[in-house]
């Protein structure tokens, strides 16, 4: 996946690095960029059935059941992440989460 960032990215993963590592995932724009890939790859995938489409404004929930979704073996929701013992997902987690799931697709 490549996007046009203000940024440094790693050259193989593209993913951000150093200190906007932290930040990136906040911007408007790479939640667009983001947003746009998933979408795009979506339509492109015709042996299962459509996501969920998502954008840089959708909300946690939005993300969420995007998650969900795409990885019906992982531990996305509230109820489930409560029941793990965890806290339950922020929308900035859930972004990285999205572009973890991106990286193994």
């Amino acid at each position: 996946m490549s996007f046009n960032h203000d940024y440094d990215c790693d050259a193989v993963t593209g993913r951000p690095v150093g200190e906007d590592a932290c930040n990136c995932t906040s911007s408007t724009a790479y939640r667009a960029a983001l947003a746009a890939s998933v979408n795009d790859s979506e339509a492109t995938v015709t042996h299962r059935r459509r996501l969920p489409q998502i954008y840089a404004d959708s909300t946690r929930e939005q993300l969420i059941l995007w998650l969900c979704d795409n990885d019906r073996n992982g531990c996305y929701s509230d109820s489930d992440c409560i029941a793990e013992g965890w806290g339950v997902l922020t929308i900035d987690t859930a972004w990285s989460l999205i572009d973890l799931c991106l990286e193994g697709s």
